[in-house]
């Protein structure tokens, strides 16, 4: 009998590669580790959905859960679908089996949660805030001081300088601009705004080898909405998967 680590796994071209060799490739260029920590991590929760008995679904949630996914992924028309199906390389039971694994994770994320959203939301409270930021990175920092200084003079203004710099091709400053959440951002801007006013002038700041000038232009408070929530519900289910993780030794059954 065939070793099935030395069985065809792929064929790329007219070539077959078997697993061994698939996985060589992946340890070689460090994608490997990721991949494991996918798989230990799919087997953690299809466990922990099949020994628990409160995730079940009735047949009107299944086909409504169904009709949702081929809406959202735009497979309404069979022939589209059929494709889709081809290249994920699944029949119709495998679809099934996967929607119905999509809405028991569902279900066991919130279960999960509900007993700690409120008081992980009050505690990150000031870390699920929203701002919004205008940033101009600057690879110097005789150009950032000299900007900063011509602002404080009243010379110009961070939207005028954001905008000029926004039309102009350079790579000496890029800009940035948007809403997030505090949690999002790296911890060195983070620190840098924490006690800053809406409308206060940041900066320069050294970060990584930039210099950085922020402003705030509005802050918008955490509020516990349907989007939030799921967002809160995403945070404690990683953080228990983590926490299996950690406990759970993994090692592979043969030498690459």
């Amino acid at each position: 009998m065939d070793d099935i680590y030395s069985l065809p796994f792929l064929t790329i071209g007219e070539e077959q590669i078997d697993l061994k060799q698939s996985l060589g490739y992946l340890q070689t260029f460090g994608r490997l580790r990721p991949m494991v920590q996918e798989i230990v991590t799919q087997h953690i929760l299809i466990q922990e959905i099949q020994k628990r008995e409160d995730l079940n679904i009735s047949s009107a949630e299944f086909e409504q859960a169904v009709i949702e996914f081929r809406l959202q992924q735009n497979l309404t028309n069979a022939d589209n679908f059929q494709k889709w199906l081809t290249q994920e390389g699944m029949n119709y039971a495998g679809f099934q089996n996967r929607v119905l694994l999509g809405f028991k994770l569902d279900k066991l994320r919130t279960q999960m949660a509900a007993p700690k959203l409120e008081e992980y939301f009050l505690k990150q409270k000031s870390l699920l805030e929203q701002v919004e930021l205008n940033c101009l990175i600057f690879d110097e920092q005789e150009l950032a001081t000299s900007i900063k200084n011509q602002i404080v003079e009243n010379k110009t203004t961070l939207e005028q300088v954001v905008k000029e710099y926004s039309l102009m091709n350079t790579s000496q400053v890029k800009v940035l601009r948007g809403l997030t959440r505090r949690q999002n951002l790296s911890p060195e801007i983070r620190q840098a705004i924490t006690s800053a006013k809406v409308g206060e002038l940041v900066g320069a700041v050294e970060m990584v080898g930039k210099w950085c000038l922020f402003k705030i232009e509005q802050v918008i408070p955490a509020v516990l909405d349907k989007q939030l929530q799921k967002e809160i519900e995403n945070q404690i289910l990683q953080e228990w998967l983590a926490e299996k993780m950690q406990h759970l030794p993994v090692n592979f059954a043969f030498n690459l």
